[in-house]
């Protein structure tokens, strides 16, 4: 299973036998194993809605973002925001969602629900900070 989060569909192989570049005689030896790929950014509204867990909000995420939408703007409240976080740090390669862990680990202390909305608000808050600091 692949899940892909680019803003692209998948176009590489989708099987064991479209990766190898061998003789025909041997690729009868070889398995032909399928690989089922997910283009989580072009997922239907309905398929995404039917995920029961923090998942519905980072297919969400991304189907928002390949749309030019804001993707941070949802109310659902967050099983696990710190990981929600991480995990859309290391797919987009934008370290800065790191930044608003500490900010939503306090909010969750308070006994406040965090949903992509604080998420938002967490950004917004670290940047106001860095501002101060650097003047």
């Amino acid at each position: 299973i692949v899940l892909n989060m680019t803003d692209k569909k998948w176009n590489a192989a989708k099987s064991i036998h479209e990766l190898l570049e061998t003789d025909e005689t041997l690729i009868r030896y070889v398995q032909d194993y399928k690989i089922n790929v997910f283009d989580i950014a072009f997922l239907e509204d309905d398929t995404i809605e039917s995920f029961t867990s923090d998942f519905r909000e980072i297919a969400r995420f991304f189907k928002k973002k390949r749309l030019g939408e804001n993707p941070l703007a949802s109310q659902i409240k967050l099983a696990h925001p710190e990981e929600i976080m991480e995990f859309i740090s290391v797919f987009t390669q934008d370290k800065r969602y790191l930044d608003g862990i500490p900010y939503l680990q306090n909010l969750k202390k308070e006994g406040g629900a965090v949903t992509m909305c604080t998420v938002a608000d967490a950004l917004i808050s670290e940047g106001i900070q860095k501002g101060r600091l650097e003047g």
